[in-house]
């Protein structure tokens, strides 16, 4: 279909590592290869994977990139091997 602008959606009910993508339709198999996805693998199913990461030695996993700890809200952006030190100050002050 060349000059004819294309797009796919997906929505998925969960994320993590409760969900899976699979596919045998040969249009949706090269659209994943094109986004680097190893296309013989689609028919049986990729595994989603769930967030990871380790805040003051305890590891925390979450099935998306969205964590809550002790209501402080982080949003993961990134894969990092790297340690990265976030600094969290309360204001107690009165209105």
């Amino acid at each position: 279909m060349q000059g004819k602008d294309t797009s796919m959606l997906l929505c998925l009910q969960n994320t993590g590592s409760v969900q899976s993508i699979s596919s045998s339709d040969q249009a949706t198999t090269d659209f994943f290869a094109r986004l680097g996805v190893d296309s013989s693998k689609l028919s049986a199913g990729v595994k989603g994977v769930d967030s990871k990461i380790t805040v003051n030695g305890v590891e925390v996993t979450n099935n998306s990139n969205e964590v809550d700890i002790n209501g402080i809200n982080l949003s993961l952006k990134n894969i990092s091997t790297e340690e990265s030190k976030v600094t969290v100050k309360t204001c107690r002050c009165s209105i």
